[in-house]
């Protein structure tokens, strides 16, 4: 599927106010990642190389997972359950 720029923006923006709760959450995990990042950057950045933006994507990933199956039927059309 290709989508235009303004398009892609619009339906992600949708997409955020749709799953509003779900979006906060994970934005809440980002932001917070990334105070104590810069609020101990020094020790930090020793551990950047190993974590760097996977840490907090993972939880952020689960909480929105169920609202982006809702609306786009993932596991449906892969076959599963």
């Amino acid at each position: 599927m290709e989508l235009s720029l303004p398009r892609l923006v619009k339906n992600s923006a949708l997409l955020f106010i749709g799953q509003l709760p779900r979006s906060l959450g994970a934005l809440a995990i980002l932001a917070a990642y990334l105070g104590l990042t810069a609020r101990f950057y020094l020790f930090a950045v020793s551990l950047l190389p190993f974590t760097n933006l996977w840490l907090p994507a993972l939880p952020a990933l689960f909480l929105i997972y169920p609202g982006i199956n809702e609306n786009f039927q993932i596991e449906e059309k892969l076959g599963g359950t």
